[in-house]
């Protein structure tokens, strides 16, 4: 045990409390006395009433509180309590996100960052394959479509270039063929009018021959011109006989300049006659007319070559 004095010096030094030994015991406190052998509890002092006084006051040496040389707070003494309240926390105790954030390792912390920049580049990746596969599809529509429009315009002129040709030549070949087909048809004709008379050509020349002197009776005399072979033939056959008992004024007179099948019937009022150099020429001039009026007609039908 130590004596000290409670002077001002003493409390310049900074103790932190006031002994026990010079805490009074309240009397007449209302609390009930401490059970057993409990140390009594002291009142304590309000300003004014703990006088400094230089009596000596024991006091133990572990009470008093020095500061260290830093100037620093005296640490409060150690006890039971604060030994428990100190210790560190459980296990799983202390769940604070931030905490375990400071306290991560230099590797992990390397780690959680390549985590980070590959999930980055992942989700970029994606954006950009998706990006790009529709740019990439729009081109190539584009693309596709500009080289197939290409391709038909160019199939498009040939197609019509080719129909032009095409109507070219045959307008060439109408026109080199046409001569030829006309010597060819009238020489068809040549070929049937001297071809040999048969029994039914022959009735139907005698036919015409007495339609011919019907329309021409009127006006006698009439007169029929034959070819001389022709003109032995219808005397024998006994036509010339009955046309004459039937029309006063009928003659028959072979006609040499005449072909065999030609005749004429012919009266003061006309002439009528078929003669194969005449038959000939009438179909000669026909094809020609109508070859004329065929080139002279403009082509109106509707072009039908693509646009």
């Amino acid at each position: 045990m130590t004596s000290v004095s409670l002077d001002e010096d003493v409390l310049a030094e900074g103790a932190d409390r006031i002994p026990a030994e010079q805490v009074e015991e309240t009397e007449g406190d209302d609390a009930d006395p401490p059970p057993g052998d409990a140390a009594p509890q002291g009142r304590v002092l309000r300003a004014g009433e703990a006088g400094r006084s230089p009596e000596p006051v024991t006091v133990c040496p572990d009470e008093i509180a020095t500061q260290d040389e830093s100037g620093s707070d005296p640490a409060a003494p150690s006890g039971p309590d604060d030994t428990e309240t100190d210790a560190p926390p459980a296990d799983g105790a202390d769940d604070d996100p931030d905490e375990n954030e400071s306290t991560r390792t230099d590797a992990e912390w390397r780690a959680h960052l390549e985590e980070k920049v590959e999930a980055a580049r992942a989700e970029g990746y994606e954006e950009g394959h998706d990006d790009g596969y529709e740019a990439g599809y729009d081109d190539g529509y584009a693309e596709a479509e500009a080289t197939l429009r290409a391709e038909f315009d160019d199939t498009r002129r040939q197609l019509s270039e080719d129909i032009a040709r095409f109507e070219e030549l045959w307008e060439t070949y109408i026109d080199d063929a046409e001569s030829e087909i006309i010597e060819l048809t009238l020489n068809l004709a040549e070929t049937i009018v001297d071809a040999p008379f048969t029994e039914t050509m022959r009735q139907a020349s005698e036919e015409a021959v007495i339609e011919a002197v019907t329309e021409l009776a009127a006006t006698p005399p009439v007169t029929i011109r034959l070819h001389p072979v022709d003109c032995q033939r219808v005397r024998e056959s006994g036509l010339v006989t009955r046309l004459q008992e039937n029309y006063e004024g009928l003659t028959l007179e072979p006609e040499p300049d005449f072909e065999e099948g030609d005749w004429s019937v012919s009266s003061p009022t006309g002439v009528v006659r078929r003669l194969r150099a005449e038959v000939l020429e009438t179909l000669r001039g026909e094809l020609r007319r109508a070859t004329t009026d065929s080139d002279a007609t403009p082509d109106t039908a509707p072009d039908t070559a693509p646009a």
